[in-house]
């Protein structure tokens, strides 16, 4: 009887001890120290192709990330969009199922979100970088919309400015009067509202579609395009190509938040590090980008269109004074007039 009433204080006090042991540990129950932390790998997603410059910088940040955490932290890469399409990926960021993503931002939660691809947010590569740097006002809304979803902002990374390819030559290129074509274009009001601005017809056609509505004369041209798309997806449809330079190509490189707050906060800071330097290095990477491929564009028989600053910085004033407040709906008034006061 002694035997086993001793047998079973032995086996409460065992219980008791497990407990307070597990009381005892930090409550998200993640290791503290290097000595501690088990190795990680994370999955990174990536919108585009191998043969993309995003996947060329997720495997540059991939060996630099594991040759700063020690190899502590590792990461495996995604491209073509093999976790899912970008607003799926972006779901799954939020809960921490995916743990890095490369790739546009979908407009669900906070329309805000979609301000990378604001008609003339920047006429030149120069004004692009310093509305795109750290501690800037995009920078600082972008952070705390990102933080609202429980997502990690990185930087934003500039993959180009936009122009208008068509197979045949505008009328009144250079100024707001009709230009006298249809041209495709994706269907928001970020891209449709300022291409009306200007003087163009437009359709909203699905980017799978572009193709064949060129082909078959449906449009005669398009809009929403990089220089580099342009040529490798389109040059032997088009004849002309007109550096507008009216929309900003810019995707953005995200942490879950949850997996940021897993990790050491040393290797955490050092990831964060290690994007931003790779987002600002974008901008300038993308106009030596963009010049390669006006060349190649020009050697395959397409006519470049090159604006003056004077022509740029016309159009710019004129869609950002008559456009910007019409997309105060979506935006709000005040984030708009926090934009323009940016500039100054």
């Amino acid at each position: 009887m002694k035997k086993g009433k001793l047998l079973l204080l032995g086996v409460f006090a065992a219980v008791i001890a497990l407990v307070l042991c597990a009381c005892g540990e930090p409550s998200t129950g993640e290791a503290t120290t290097k000595e501690d932390f088990e190795p990680v790998v994370l999955r990174y997603s990536t919108m585009m192709s191998t043969e993309h410059v995003s996947y060329e910088v997720a495997q540059e940040i991939a060996a630099e990330v594991k040759e700063a955490t020690e190899g502590r932290v590792s990461i495996d890469i995604y491209p073509s969009n093999q976790l899912g399409d970008w607003t799926q990926v972006y779901d799954e960021l939020m809960m921490g199922t995916i743990d890095m993503a490369h790739s546009s931002v979908p407009e669900t939660y906070d329309p805000r979100m979609g301000v990378g691809y604001f008609p003339y947010l920047a006429v030149d590569y120069d004004e692009l970088g310093e509305l795109f740097a750290d501690g800037s006002f995009l920078w600082n809304s972008m952070s705390e919309m990102q933080a609202n979803q429980g997502v990690k902002f990185m930087g934003f990374f500039c993959e180009g400015l936009c122009g208008v390819a068509t197979t045949k030559e505008l009328d009144n290129y250079n100024n707001l009067e009709s230009k006298n074509i249809k041209i495709r274009s994706a269907a928001m009001d970020v891209y449709l509202k300022p291409l009306a601005f200007m003087g163009f017809d437009t359709a909203s056609i699905n980017s799978s579609d572009t193709f064949a509505a060129i082909q078959t004369g449906v449009v005669k041209g398009y809009a929403g395009n990089t220089a580099m798309t342009s040529y490798l997806n389109y040059r032997d449809l088009i004849d002309y190509y007109y550096a507008y330079n009216v929309n900003p190509e810019v995707t953005q490189i995200m942490m879950s938040q949850k997996t940021y707050d897993k990790l050491l906060p040393e290797d955490a800071a050092a990831i964060e590090a290690i994007c931003k330097e790779k987002c600002m290095e974008s901008v300038s990477v993308a106009e030596q980008m963009e010049n390669e491929y006006f060349q190649l564009m020009e050697e395959s028989g397409i006519t470049v269109v090159r604006f003056t600053d004077e022509e740029l910085n016309y159009l710019a004033e004129q869609v950002r004074e008559n456009v910007w407040p019409e997309l105060a709906e979506t935006y709000t008034a005040e984030f708009i007039e926090n934009l323009q006061s940016s500039y100054n």
